[in-house]
């Protein structure tokens, strides 16, 4: 080995200090992904039953909403306490602006969950208007996934987180289009505006699980497949079918609204554990 001057061995030494420094950043950041996808899963829970709640005033989900309250409380402690150890009490953090303006602005619709919660519990919003003010929490901390996962310099990683991303773009879909049908059989009747708004997160799902799977790798492939050739996704197409086909002046029965939730809640389980 030839010889190296001092300065050569100092930025070599340099190099591989930022590159532990860069893979630290990014066991932190996945940390975080990990706690912010389990939060989005307990509040896309919550949202589908405070909409079955809503809808019928109060007759169904009562209980389950009261308990689904406490898994989403629990999950936003989670999260709360690892933003605070990873990040504020860290100087050396690897935050960049975006992460940093993302974070603010989800905790900020965090603080807002009690307030939402009351007036639920309340009645005091339509069902729309409580799936309206989930959703835009869950959209950002979904952005809050984007700007943690945009660090890898790993191809190999990248692809996966990129996988990722899109897998929990694609379950928020679902997530909404089961809040949507919830609405629907709760109320038995479905609008024409809320029949093409499930079409839409249909085909937005398809769109979000295709790009899935142009970077995801084999064992989350093989997952994949089982669900899509389940039990559950099968009465849920059957379901979608009938929502389908029911005219603006039909009628349904609202206790199909507990089946539809169940079906799409096993589906979105299933998605969890990928």
């Amino acid at each position: 080995m030839g010889h190296h001057s001092d300065i050569t061995k100092r930025f070599f030494l340099l190099a591989k200090h930022q590159e532990i420094q860069a893979l630290r950043h990014l066991s932190s950041n996945c940390k975080i992904v990990k706690a912010v996808t389990e939060m989005i899963h307990q509040l896309q829970r919550e949202r589908g039953m405070s909409n079955v709640f809503l809808c019928s005033r109060g007759e169904r989900f009562a209980s389950q909403r009261a308990q689904q309250e406490t898994a989403s409380e629990m999950s936003e402690k989670t999260l709360r306490s690892l933003l605070n150890a990873l990040y504020l009490s860290n100087s050396d953090n690897g935050l960049t602006m975006r992460l940093v303006t993302t974070i603010t602005f989800a905790l900020q619709g965090m603080d807002n969950l009690k307030d939402l919660r009351s007036k639920v519990a309340l009645q005091q919003l339509t069902p729309t208007e409580s799936t309206n003010a989930f959703c835009r929490l869950i959209a950002a901390l979904i952005d809050v996934i984007f700007e943690a996962a945009d660090v890898a310099n790993d191809p190999a990683i990248t692809r996966l987180l990129v996988a990722l991303f899109n897998f929990i773009q694609g379950k928020e879909y679902a997530g909404q289009e089961r809040a949507c049908g919830a609405i629907g059989f709760s109320s038995s009747h479905f609008k024409q505006s809320l029949c093409d708004r499930i079409t839409v997160l249909t085909d937005s799902q398809e769109h979000s699980f295709e790009t899935f799977t142009k970077f995801a790798d084999a064992t989350e492939l093989s997952m994949w497949q089982q669900q899509l050739e389940s039990d559950h996704t099968e009465h849920l197409n059957r379901l979608r079918k009938m929502i389908c086909e029911l005219g603006e002046n039909d009628t349904c029965t609202a206790e199909l609204s507990e089946i539809w939730y169940d079906i799409a809640t096993l589906r979105i389980d299933a998605m969890q554990d990928i």
